[in-house]
């Protein structure tokens, strides 16, 4: 393994799958192993890995390698900043101008299959952002067209009631009855200024009647589900809280639901479909900043200028200040 070549793209790397390389790293070590995957960002994986033990290294008298077995090499870790590896020629003969050729021959038919999955998978996210925001904005139209309609008649057009409800708790629970604990409990508002979403129906609208002193509700826009999940929307994984920072974690929560993405998730919450239940137990609670809200305005309705009980759309100027 004395001859080296260098290769810098992602399309040079993919002619050496399932191939002997070494990568050398910033700090001098070397690992070798047989190349199984990578990704866009110059992230390794090898397996069957052993390091190379430099030579002024004290425990080079025992021993010249080490086995690590199955290695993840992180692509910011390994020399000249992310993009420079040392792969080894394998079993080519060769001079070195004639292996550059015929490499880089190889490359130019070969599809990085890591790559490949990331493209078509950008494609589909793409698709299916479009898909949805016609979806809102055909929905949008028809009311709009009904309304003119009925105006153009003489008659008065009654929208749909809401199906979606935000729910904030601005209170605490410090001496009050089980049973507005357990609602509390069952709405998912354990903690102050906790908000959560919620199928708007008969059962939902007795449960927020019956914990009104404590909480205060109304009727969220698309845009205001849109900030609430982007900026602190996070997934509930094996018990733990884990903020959404990408699209593939939404995939591999939710993609037996057919949600693989942001705007999926968005627009499955804000239309109420058929996966609303599951998909809304699998986001936690919203942490949302303190409500400037005064103490003696807490214990008086909405209604009458305090800041409990429903607010319908005006919930949304809330939820702009507190996230």
């Amino acid at each position: 393994m004395s001859k080296y070549n260098r290769y810098t793209t992602l399309s040079d790397l993919g002619s050496y799958i399932e191939k002997e390389v070494i990568v050398q790293f910033n700090d001098g070590k070397e690992i070798e192993g047989v190349l199984q995957n990578y990704d866009d960002r110059f992230n390794l994986f090898l397996t069957n890995a052993t390091q190379h033990i430099n030579e002024n290294e004290p425990s080079v008298s025992i021993k010249t390698t080490r086995k690590l077995g199955d290695v993840f090499c992180k692509g910011s870790s390994v020399l000249e900043e992310l993009i420079n590896f040392w792969v080894f020629k394998g079993l080519l003969e060769m001079s070195a101008k004639v292996a550059t050729a015929v490499q880089r021959e190889a490359c130019t038919k070969t599809v990085c299959p890591c790559k490949a999955r990331c493209q078509a998978f950008r494609a589909e996210v793409i698709k299916r952002t479009i898909k949805n925001h016609k979806d809102i904005e055909a929905t949008k139209k028809a009311i709009y067209l009904a309304k003119k309609k009925a105006e153009i008649n003489g008659d008065l057009y009654a929208e749909a009631d809401p199906k979606l409800i935000v729910a904030i708790r601005i209170r605490g629970i410090n001496g009050v009855s089980p049973k507005i604990k357990k609602i509390l409990k069952l709405l998912r508002l354990r903690q102050i200024n906790n908000a959560v979403f919620i199928k708007a129906n008969a059962s939902t609208i007795k449960m927020l009647r019956l914990v009104d002193p404590y909480v205060t509700y109304g009727y969220p826009t698309l845009e205001t589900v849109q900030k609430l999940i982007y900026k602190r929307g996070a997934l509930k994984i094996h018990g733990n809280r884990m903020p959404i920072t990408s699209n593939c974690m939404i995939k591999k929560a939710l993609g037996d639901k057919d949600i693989v993405c942001a705007d999926d998730l968005i627009h499955e919450i804000y239309t109420v479909g058929k996966h609303f239940k599951e998909v809304n137990n699998k986001l936690a609670p919203f942490k949302l900043n303190g409500a400037k809200i005064a103490e003696k305005n807490k214990k008086i309705h909405f209604i009458l200028g305090g800041g409990f009980g429903n607010r319908e759309l005006l919930i949304n100027k809330l939820i702009a200040k507190m996230n």
